[in-house]
């Protein structure tokens, strides 16, 4: 009795009503039972293409394999579950033919046997013929599908209807009214998107988003989808509790054109026939939210922030000696517990350098500089930002630069390819030009920030700060304290003369350029000295 093996194969397997692998498995065991083979087994490569090599597929593979000697016939139900490429039928009818194995086809009504080596050579030669035939039909099919396919998304790609796949975080896909599916706004991840975006602005990194996010149970975007489809884990195995939010994750959010509601392609904007980025759904961060991410993510983009412990000190004071920076050390007394904190200068653990010997009690410095910081600014108001929106187009105006900047690349690339393809370029490129045209010609007035004074004076904001909130208003400030060596304290304090000017400069800055390390030294400087 001849042994068989039964094998099938689908493409996409959605859910468990997807039954057609246990049809073809039905075909090949009815086939089996009427030839009297006792079939000795089945594989099913399941969201598997056929575009994969019957030699590489994870099933099947081994058959034609390591488990060659246990079968003598093979059968499928159709010739394209098992082909798509004429190439792969004539290699996997080689190989039956070096090891004298039967390949059945059986609703295909194709039967290569070369186990019986010389019967019926005719036939066996037919066959051969309507094997090749038949996967050459299933290799143009597969092109005309494929073809199909990309000629729909290149059509969607360029309407306001959503192509397929899951949303962009802070979306969901909806019906379209005209048919089709499109984006809508989710309430909640988009209420949770601007969070982070209010967050970012406000001065927090992309690892502490990530951390609050993670410590609120948030789910990512990849997460929510694939719970939605009731799955426990990833493609490549990973459980899907095991997903947090990243840094990466989170800057990839922030910066997202998706979130402005623009339609994506690989990571792009797509146009439309005007030349303009198409927008499908309404903005998740509209223009007054993005006017203020926008160049928070630019400024930090371009320089790197340093990040200290929370010494209230640490780059306000200096050595006299060497001007180098102050450092907090503390040092507890192993006779009674008690914890003495100083600031001290490292110069002298440098190899070769003289140990200058700086060292104050941090209470008494910390002390110092509080009295004077209040003393000369205590009184006055701090200032705050507030934005005024523009009544102009200079966003419009910018879209439509970046748009025809865009399509410039795309000729310059060698993306545009044959006639259709250049008179649709032009078309888009003078109409993105009218636009521009347009837009220059109306009148502007950017948006702007103007600086406000708050109900709250630096007395009270310096009490309400915590050790870190205070170090960086004298950071601010441009205020330095400077220690000379000895055990007395002997100190200066230098107070920039426009000190209140730098300090309003300092909230211009906020959310748009990182403060560098250091003091804002000044050769006009108020000296407060202590050393008598």
């Amino acid at each position: 009795m001849l042994r068989a093996v039964v094998g099938a194969r689908v493409s996409v397997v959605k859910g468990a009503e997807k039954v057609s692998h246990l049809v073809q498995k039905e075909a090949g065991q009815r086939y089996a039972d009427r030839s009297g083979w006792e079939v000795v087994g089945y594989f099913q490569d399941l969201d598997v293409s056929a575009e994969v090599r019957p030699f590489d597929r994870p099933d099947l593979g081994p058959w034609l394999g390591e488990k060659a000697s246990l079968w003598d016939a093979m059968i499928f139900s159709k010739v394209d579950r098992v082909f798509r490429s004429a190439k792969d039928c004539a290699d996997v009818a080689h190989w039956a033919e070096a090891n004298r194995k039967i390949l059945v086809f059986s609703d295909d009504g194709i039967v290569l046997n070369f186990r019986d080596e010389g019967k019926d050579s005719m036939s066996a030669m037919m066959s051969k013929v309507f094997l090749m035939l038949a996967s050459l039909f299933a290799e143009m099919e597969l092109k005309r599908t494929r073809d199909r396919v990309l000629g729909a998304h290149r059509f969607l790609r360029k309407t306001v209807r959503w192509p397929g796949g899951y949303a962009p975080y802070g979306y969901e896909v909806v019906d379209h009214p005209e048919g089709g599916k499109t984006l809508s706004l989710e309430p909640h991840t988009a209420g949770v998107a601007r969070e982070m975006a209010e967050w970012y602005i406000a001065g927090w990194s992309f690892r502490e988003i990530a951390g609050e996010l993670n410590r609120r149970n948030e789910p990512t975007n990849l997460v929510r989808h694939l719970r939605a489809q009731g799955k426990t884990e990833t493609s490549k195995g990973k459980s899907v509790d095991g997903i947090e939010w990243a840094t990466s994750v989170v800057a990839d959010l922030l910066r997202t054109p998706s979130l402005r509601g623009y339609k994506l392609h690989r990571g792009k904007e797509t146009r439309g026939a005007d030349g303009l980025p198409i927008r499908i759904a309404d903005p998740v961060f509209d223009r007054e939210l993005w006017a203020r991410l926008e160049p928070a993510l630019a400024a930090r983009s371009t320089k790197k922030t340093r990040t200290f412990s929370t010494s209230a000190l640490l780059g306000v004071a200096f050595c006299d000696a060497c001007n180098g920076p102050l450092y907090q050390k503390n040092a507890p007394k192993k006779s009674s517990g008690k914890v003495y904190s100083y600031y001290h200068c490292p110069s002298g653990s440098a190899k070769g350098r003289a140990n200058c010997g700086t060292s104050q009690p941090s209470q008494q410095l910390e002390d110092l500089i509080e009295e004077t910081f209040i003393a000369k600014v205590g009184d006055k108001y701090v200032p705050v930002r507030r934005y005024i929106p523009g009544e102009d187009h200079s966003e419009d105006l910018a879209v439509v630069k970046r748009a025809i900047k865009g399509l410039r690349e795309e000729k310059d690339e060698g993306l545009i390819v044959g006639r259709e393809d250049e008179d649709e370029w032009k078309e888009r490129m003078r109409a993105l030009l009218h636009r521009r045209e347009e837009l220059e010609a109306l009148p502007q007035r950017p948006a702007q920030w103007i600086l406000e004074d708050s109900d709250e004076t630096y007395a009270t904001a310096w009490q309400a700060r915590d050790t870190a909130g205070r170090r960086q208003l004298l950071l601010d400030s441009g205020i330095r304290l400077i220690v000379k060596p000895g055990p007395a304290l002997q100190a200066r304090v230098e107070v920039p003369e426009d000190l209140a000017a730098l300090l309003r400069d300092a909230v211009t800055r906020s959310g748009l350029i990182p403060y560098e390390d250091g003091g804002l030294p000044s050769s006009r400087a108020e000296r407060v000295d202590t050393s008598g």
